[in-house]
């Protein structure tokens, strides 16, 4: 104790900290919860929308041309969703090759 009757800083230092500490908890567990309900909802925005392909490309940074010799149908993709009718929903797909 005589430690810390010679810097009173001290207390008031280790209370903020502590403070500091407690709120960052608490906002790194309030933003993983908001994220993995937006995930279950799988809600996305895009704040791209191109008009066209031209301007799609511009904005790339990678392009990729590929010529598409056939498509099979595949196996539906399915991810289980509460309130979905059977509890699923269902993306068709399609393997190119």
């Amino acid at each position: 104790m005589q430690h810390l009757k010679r810097h009173p800083w001290t207390i008031v230092w280790a209370i903020t900290t502590a403070a500091l500490a407690i709120a960052l908890v608490g906002q790194t567990a309030s933003l993983r919860t908001r994220h993995s309900a937006e995930a279950e909802g799988l809600h996305f925005t895009w704040r791209f929308h191109p008009k066209s392909i031209q301007r799609a490309r511009d904005k790339a940074h990678h392009v990729v041309l590929v010529t598409v010799l056939s498509a099979e149908r595949m196996e539906d993709l399915a991810y289980p969703v509460a309130g979905e009718p059977n509890g699923v929903v269902r993306l068709p797909a399609q393997r190119a090759t």
